[in-house]
């Protein structure tokens, strides 16, 4: 019988080898499209105005 930690060993050995490069290409394409959404920031804001030391 297989302990836990040989299980998790094969099934995280069974992932990374079933990963081709077509599939990755899939995988950051859809993460590229909906991170989109995520990073929509608006107008940038105007820097702080700071007091400058008299001479």
């Amino acid at each position: 019988m297989e302990s836990d930690s040989e299980k998790e060993e094969r099934l995280n050995r069974e992932f990374w080898e079933s990963l081709t490069p077509e599939y990755l290409d899939q995988l950051l394409e859809e993460l590229s499209r909906k991170s989109k959404a995520f990073l929509s920031f608006g107008e940038p804001s105007m820097p702080r105005k700071t007091r400058r030391k008299k001479p």
